[in-house]
């Protein structure tokens, strides 16, 4: 493991700056280069990935989210669904406020048995939307209607049923939130890196034929496959340098990597040249 690391390291390094490594790794197979490539992608990812878990993930799971959801209900509030049809204690139209930071929205869910309010998410400023056979949800522009039935059965929610449930899954909530985002967070790792990867070798194909046309103009002729390999290696501080100026919010600008990538390959295909001589 400890040699895979360093030879990693080590190929990074040379691909900066070294001309007997480029003159070198012309030879090489495209599936090497494709590994370095691969290997690079999920190390990448999985730091961006990490980050967003330790900054994002984590907080959220030891947040007290639980008992927010139950502060958010009224305790006087009495929901009752019976034939399909909800009616409440309350007078109507009844609004929940907000308990998140999005302000845009006043309304967690507006309860209008009555029909007083329009079906327009946007316009009652709400998440969802409870009519007396239905409830409207979704974000606003892209509401989705579920109807409730005509189940015979009566069903009551009220502030200690939502507090009892609520005080059942709090101990479970974090280790749930904890293990399930990371198991999520495995699958986006490598969906992005093959994403990425296959992306990126396909990029690869254009600048590779220019440098594959500069080997001819420069009578060092490289085949095509050389060339692409070539251009494979001379991406990679490019490929660092656009991921740390992503982060930095100041992303390369257009045609810039493609730029630095023929520069990069420019630069250590010359010194062999002169060296040669």
């Amino acid at each position: 493991m400890k040699t895979r690391i360093k030879h990693l390291f080590d190929v990074i390094r040379l691909s900066f700056y070294d001309p007997a490594f480029y003159k070198k790794i012309r030879h090489q197979r495209v599936e090497e280069a494709a590994k370095v490539q691969a290997l690079l992608g999920v190390i990448g990812v999985s730091i961006a990935s990490l980050g967003v878990y330790a900054l994002m993930i984590v907080p959220f799971a030891f947040s007290g989210f639980p008992e927010t959801i139950k502060s958010a209900y009224p305790q006087d509030l009495v929901v009752t669904l019976a034939h399909g049809a909800v009616s409440t204690n309350q007078p109507e139209p009844y609004f929940i406020k907000n308990i998140f930071p999005d302000k845009e929205i006043r309304n967690l869910v507006v309860i209008d048995t009555g029909d007083k309010l329009p079906i327009d998410l946007r316009a009652d400023s709400t998440y969802v939307l409870v009519k007396k056979t239905f409830l409207v949800s979704g974000a606003p522009g892209q509401e989705r209607i579920s109807v409730f039935g005509s189940d015979p059965a009566t069903s009551t929610l009220t502030y200690e049923k939502v507090a009892g449930t609520i005080d059942q899954v709090k101990p479970y909530f974090a280790p749930l939130v904890l293990i399930g985002s990371l198991f999520i967070l495995v699958i986006t790792v490598l969906i992005v890196t093959l994403i990425w990867v296959v992306f990126h070798l396909v990029y690869i194909l254009v600048p590779a034929f220019l440098i594959y046309l500069y080997s001819i103009l420069r009578k060092d002729r490289m085949v095509y496959r050389g060339a692409y390999v070539v251009t494979l290696y001379a991406s990679i501080p490019v490929a660092i340098l656009s991921y740390v100026l992503t982060f930095a919010r100041m992303p390369l600008p257009q045609y810039t990597y493609t730029l630095l990538v023929l520069l990069i390959v420019a630069a250590n295909l010359s010194r062999v040249e002169k060296q040669g001589e």
